[in-house]
This record gives C-alpha cells, sequence and structure tokens, in this order.
C-alpha cells in the first residue's frame, strides 16, 4: 500500500508539470520580467550614469570662476620722531574691504587630462554595463533552462518509476502463479525502489531550480516553456568572424584598453606637476579705511585685469616619484590587457569545440534513444518466448532510462553552450535569446 501511495504522489507531480505547460512563459518574457527588478543590473546601470557628471566637475576646473571676498582689519601705528620738540604718538584706524575676483585658467595641463580622463571613463562605465548585461543574459537562460532540464529528467523518471512498479506487479503475479522465480522478483523490487529514489532525487533537484528561477523574476509560479515536441532542432553554429577583430572589440578588453589610455593620462598628469600654470585674473574690490589723528579717512576703489604664472620650483621629489608610481601602473594595465586578450581567444576557441561537441553528442544521443527503445522492445518479446532473463529486460529498461536523461541534459546544455560561445566573442544579447525562445512549445 506504501508503494502505491508513493505512485501516486509521483503521478500527481507528473500531472501538474503536464498541467503548467497551458500556462508557460516563455524566455523572452521571464528575461524582461527578472531584467526590470535585478538590484545588480540597477546598480551597473547607476554607476554608468555616474560617470556623465564626472566629466562636467573636470570641465569647472578649466572654467572661469567668481570668488567674493570681504576683510575686516583694526590696525595700531606709533610714530617717533627725533626733534625734542615734537611729542611721539600713537594712532589706531579701521578699514573694511569687499571685492569680486575672477579667475580663468588659460593653461593647465593637469586639469586637461582630468578632462579627458573623466570622458573616458564614460566608455568604461559603458564597457562594464555591458559585461554586467552579457553575464545577466546568460545567468537568466541558464536558470530558465535547468528549471525545464529538471522537468524533463522528473517527467522520464517518473515514466521510468511506473514501469518499473508495473514490471514488479507483474514478477510477482508471475512467482505467485508459479510461472517465475524469486530472484526475478527481487532484481524488479530492487529496481523498483532505484526508480523511485531516482524519482525523489530529481523531484529534489527540480525544487532547487524553480527556486533559483524564482529569485530572478521575483514571484512565485513561474513556468517555463518546454521545448517544442517536433523533432529537435539545434541552433546553428555562430559564424565566426576574424579572431582578432571578435578579440578586440570584446567588453572585457575594450574596457581593459581604456584602462590603459587612462593609466597613461594618469602618467601624464603626474608629469604636469613640473609644468607653470598660467590664469587670467580680474577683479574689483572698495575699500575704507577710518580717519586717524594723522590721516582722514579714506574710501577708494581697485580694479585689477592681469595674468599669473606659477612655476614649480622644488616639491621633495614628490612629482618625481608620483610620476614613478603612475608609469608602473600603466605597465601594470598593458599587461592586463595582453592577458585578458589572450583569455578571450582562449575562452572563445574553447567555446567553438564545445559546442561542435555538443551538437555531435545530441547526435549520438538520439540516435542511441532510438537504439535502446528497440533493444527493450526486443528483449521484451525475446523473454515472453523464453530466451532472454527478466534481468536482461530491466537492465534495457534502466539503459532506456539513462538515455533519455542524457539526452535531455544534452539539448540543453547545447542551448546553453550555443549562448556561452556568443558570450565568450562579447556579442551576447538579450536579442540573442530569440533563437533559443523559437525551439519553446508557446
Amino acid at each position: 500500500m506504501k508503494r502505491i501511495a508513493r505512485l501516486r504522489g509521483l503521478q500527481v507531480v507528473c500531472l501538474m508539470l503536464f498541467c503548467s505547460t497551458a500556462f508557460a512563459e516563455d524566455l523572452l518574457q521571464i528575461y524582461a520580467e527578472a531584467h526590470a527588478r535585478d538590484p545588480g543590473l540597477q546598480a551597473a546601470a547607476a554607476l554608468r550614469d555616474a560617470a556623465t557628471p564626472r566629466v562636467g566637475q573636470a570641465q569647472a576646473a578649466l572654467g572661469s570662476s567668481v570668488i567674493a571676498t570681504a576683510a575686516a582689519n583694526r590696525g595700531r601705528s606709533a610714530t617717533s620722531v627725533e626733534s625734542e620738540s615734537t611729542d611721539a604718538g600713537t594712532s589706531t584706524s579701521n578699514s573694511w574691504n569687499t571685492g569680486i575676483k575672477l579667475r580663468k585658467p588659460l593653461f593647465n595641463r593637469a586639469a586637461d587630462r582630468d578632462v579627458v580622463k573623466a570622458r573616458l571613463g564614460i566608455d568604461i562605465a559603458n564597457a562594464d554595463h555591458d559585461l554586467a548585461e552579457q553575464d545577466f543574459v546568460l545567468r537568466v537562460a541558464q536558470a530558465y533552462v535547468d528549471v525545464l532540464a529538471g522537468e524533463d529528467v522528473l517527467a522520464a523518471a517518473l515514466a521510468n518509476r511506473r514501469w518499473f512498479a508495473a514490471q514488479l506487479e507483474a514478477t510477482q503475479l508471475r512467482f505467485k502463479a508459479g510461472n517465475g522465480i524469486v530472484t526475478d522478483v527481487h532484481d524488479a523490487r530492487a529496481r523498483d525502489d532505484l526508480a523511485e529514489s531516482q524519482a525523489l532525487t530529481a523531484e529534489s533537484d527540480l525544487r532547487v531550480r524553480r527556486l533559483v528561477l524564482t529569485k530572478l523574476v521575483g514571484r512565485p509560479g513561474v513556468k517555463p516553456a518546454p521545448l517544442a515536441a517536433a523533432p529537435f532542432v539545434a541552433p546553428p553554429m555562430p559564424v565566426s568572424g576574424d579572431p582578432m577583430r571578435v578579440t578586440a572589440d570584446h567588453p572585457a578588453n575594450r574596457r581593459l584598453r581604456l584602462l590603459v589610455e587612462s593609466a597613461a593620462l594618469d602618467t601624464q598628469r603626474a608629469r604636469a606637476g613640473l609644468l607653470p600654470t598660467v590664469d587670467a585674473l580680474a577683479s574689483v574690490g572698495v575699500g575704507r579705511t577710518s580717519a586717524t589723528s594723522t590721516f582722514p579717512a579714506t574710501t577708494g576703489r581697485t580694479y585689477t585685469v592681469g595674468v599669473e604664472l606659477n612655476v614649480p620650483l622644488y616639491d621633495s621629489h614628490a612629482t618625481r616619484d608620483r610620476t614613478s608610481e603612475m608609469q608602473l601602473l600603466e605597465q601594470r594595465a598593458r599587461k592586463e590587457l595582453e592577458a585578458s586578450e589572450q583569455s578571450v581567444a582562449e575562452t572563445l576557441e574553447r567555446s567553438e569545440a564545445e559546442l561542435q561537441s555538443a551538437h555531435a553528442q545530441v547526435r549520438a544521443l538520439e540516435t542511441a534513444l532510438a537504439s535502446s527503445r528497440a533493444s527493450l522492445e526486443s528483449s521484451e518479446v525475446a523473454y515472453r518466448a523464453g530466451v532472454r532473463l527478466n534481468l536482461d529486460v530491466l537492465n534495457a529498461r534502466a539503459q532506456l532510462f539513462q538515455t533519455e536523461r542524457d539526452l535531455a541534459k544534452a539539448r540543453y546544455d547545447l542551448l546553453i553552450l550555443h549562448l556561452k560561445l556568443l558570450r565568450a566573442a562579447g556579442t551576447l544579447k538579450a536579442d540573442s535569446l530569440a533563437l533559443v525562445n523559437a525551439l519553446l512549445q508557446r
């Protein structure tokens, strides 16, 4: 009775899987929903947008600045004379000054480099955002396909479980009727127990995979659309372009190449510490001095226009040491770019080989599946004819289940490897999911 109850429970799970396809959501729908709420992408977008105001900040150092000044002073002076007939005295005066100063940099090499670096920062932020987008596309597709693979494995495990349960029941009936042997009963029970364990494992694994997809989408009850029931058509191999061009256009390499330029600008900025700066100055001011015992009160205005030159003479070798540091960091950035270019090229080559192997594996497993079905049918016929053992039938069924499971996994792995190849080439986009989505049942 316990076996029957467990079998019915698994049948209910299978029925739920079948009914869920009526309300299935395709990959593009789930991706759009997950994309709208992912905090990682929102953070990457905010970081990208934050790069634009930095340009204005850097340009401000080359723009005009206006400063209002105000000062109040109190002074005391003592007067002494050599003539004995004249008394020495002291006087106290108060003064007030207000003014406006205008400064406009005419030459500032360091500030020039800051502006160029800030503009490079926008391109670097865009490259970072592109990498985050591509990683997210692959993450959603992986979670989506993992659920589909888990459902296929569970469906195959449930079918396998029902077959072995029926086989055990038939074997027990033959043994009770005196037409079988106890060894067949033990073999059938062992396979039935194993099939039950495999079904429970598949159910648990599917539950975990659904949880990952639920976290991405942000709501329960996500039902991915399965592969179409028609014969599986593998997506074509992406057309490979010039490897050198692919390597250069990859967002990771583009980002590092921009970082090399940024490091070179840091070196130039450090060297600018030895260069003079030239500023245009203009000011207008109003001053008033209170009357003293010696001088009357005065009020006056001042107007100045000029050019200010500042030439660094000595800074305790700070500029030299800073320049040496920036040169070493620039060298590091160049080596990181070189390492990235090699890594991208190797990853691209490996991804192409893995995808080609996956295509061949799917074709081989499809052939193996047909052979396994034929083997099971012939084993059942031979067993009824008395030329094969019941164990041969059990082994043939187990082989069929293993092939079904491997084929389901290989098909979904092929879809993910297709996207990983695009990711390795740096061309993976949300539009790339349309090819995978076209293979789904809607």
